[in-house]
C-alpha cells in the first residue's frame, strides 16, 4: 500500500509497483496484484482513498501490460454497498476483506478496553495502530453476507476473498458459508502455525466438492 501523501503520487507509485512487475508476469501466468486500500498503519484516512480506486484499477492494469487478475483489499469499516460499487468496475477482479480495524472504531461491535485493558491504544504513538485476529471473525462474516446482497442488487457478481480472525476449519466454513470464495490466512500462521495446512486442506476439498 502506497504512503504517498497526495492522491496522484499514491497512483504514480502503485503504477510504478505494476511496471517493476511487467517483467515477472510475463512468465507467470497464475501471478495476480492485491492492491490494499485500508491498511491503518500508513498514517492515511482508507475512506479517502477509496475514490482512487477507479484510477489505481485503470493505471495498473495498464503498466502491467499482460492481464492479471487485481483484487483490492478494503477493511469492514467500507460499507458493504460502497464496495459493491468500487468492485462493478470491469477491471476489479476480485474484493479482498479484511484489513485489520483501525483502533478505537466500531466500537458497538469490538470492545477494545476489554481486549486490551485501555482506553489508550499500545501503538499510540505510532498512530493507534488496528486489530486483527478472532474479534473480527463474525465482522468479517457480516461484511461478506452484506456485499454479497449488495452485488446481487446491483445486478452483478464478484469473488470474495475473506480473512479476519480465520484460526480453525469452523472459521473458514463460517466465511465461506457466508458467501466468501476463498480465503486468506494471517493470525493462525503466527498463533497456531501447525493448523495452517489443515485448514488450508480442508478449503480445497469444499472446493471441490462444489465443482
Amino acid at each position: 500500500m502506497s504512503a504517498a501523501e497526495s492522491a496522484e503520487a499514491r497512483v504514480a507509485e502503485i503504477e510504478e509497483m505494476c511496471r517493476r512487475l511487467h517483467p515477472l508476469a510475463a512468465n507467470r501466468p497464475s501471478l495476480a496484484l492485491q492492491i490494499n486500500l485500508s491498511c491503518p498503519n500508513v498514517g492515511l484516512d482508507p475512506t479517502h482513498l477509496l475514490e482512487e480506486a477507479t484510477s489505481i484499477l485503470s493505471r495498473a492494469a495498464a503498466a502491467l501490460v499482460y492481464e492479471r487478475p487485481l483484487m483490492l483489499k478494503l477493511n469492514a469499516l467500507v460499507p458493504p454497498e460502497t464496495a459493491a460499487r468500487i468492485a462493478s468496475h470491469p477491471l476489479c477482479d476480485a474484493i479482498v476483506c479484511s484489513n485489520t480495524i483501525p483502533w478505537g472504531t466500531m466500537p458497538n461491535r469490538i470492545g477494545w478496553k476489554k481486549i486490551f485493558g485501555s482506553e489508550t491504544s499500545p501503538l499510540a504513538k505510532y498512530g493507534g495502530g488496528g486489530l486483527s485476529g478472532a474479534p473480527l471473525l463474525p465482522i468479517v462474516e457480516d461484511w461478506v453476507r452484506g456485499f454479497r446482497s449488495a452485488c446481487a442488487t446491483e445486478g452483478f457478481v464478484r469473488p470474495i476473498v475473506a480473512c479476519g480472525g480465520i484460526l480453525s476449519e469452523a472459521c473458514a466454513d463460517r466465511l465461506l458459508d457466508a458467501g466468501a470464495n476463498a480465503v486468506e490466512l494471517g493470525s493462525v500462521s503466527i498463533l497456531r502455525p501447525w493448523r495452517v495446512q489443515r485448514i488450508v486442506d480442508h478449503v480445497n476439498e469444499r472446493a471441490r466438492r462444489r465443482v
